[in-house]
């Protein structure tokens, strides 16, 4: 860990919010990353929370109201918004179980494929099986970003808005929805770094 995120994680835990940082050998899967990460976790709930991505301050309120709410031990986002820098585009997902957006009681989830990726994708066809879940239509509460650096390729990010439910923003509405998002998660930097870094994929 670099000086300055172990700074910002100390002044995460002087804040009162419990902690702790687990270090793991090289070489491991994206599937063996999950399943070590929910062994080590001490909860009850267990949410995926992808550092690249952008989540409402009440994401986790939200969706565990919802599972109250049905009695289910599983919700997922039907629908996100998805922001790519680069293309200056930002866009509603098609409508399916988002597995990334995943809330879930942990006894529900099953042992991740020792997969680098999709290995969510068949843990969460493997908890629909259960019926056990809800789907919240709420894409406000989750920006899937297009950094350059995600897990899978441009294609498959393309696809992402293709499909039942999708919708595309136009040229001339990028700098509205963007001043609104910046407004409310203050991400002009974050997109200065991506066009900066990864001037080809973000």
């Amino acid at each position: 860990m670099t000086p300055s995120l172990r700074s910002y994680f100390d002044s995460l835990k002087n804040a009162g919010r419990p902690m702790r940082i687990h270090t793991v050998p090289a070489g491991l899967t994206l599937g063996d990353l999950r399943n070590m990460a929910i062994a080590r976790a001490r909860g009850r709930l267990i949410c995926t929370w992808d550092d690249d991505d952008l989540h409402h301050s009440q994401f986790l309120d939200y969706m565990v109201g919802f599972m109250e709410a049905n009695g289910v031990g599983v919700a997922c986002l039907k629908q996100w918004t998805i922001w790519w820098p680069s293309r200056r585009q930002f866009a509603l997902s098609q409508y399916r179980f988002w597995e990334g957006s995943m809330v879930a009681d942990r006894s529900f989830i099953p042992i991740y494929p020792s997969l680098e990726k999709g290995e969510d994708t068949l843990v969460a066809e493997a908890m629909a099986l259960h019926r056990a879940f809800v789907a919240v239509e709420a894409p406000q509460l989750y920006v899937y970003v297009v950094t350059g650096d995600n897990t899978w390729g441009e294609r498959h990010m393309e696809s992402m808005s293709e499909g039942e439910g999708s919708a595309r923003c136009v040229d001339e509405d990028y700098d509205r929805l963007f001043d609104r998002l910046d407004s409310l998660y203050g991400v002009a930097g974050y997109q200065s770094y991506c066009l900066r870094a990864r001037p080809r994929g973000c």
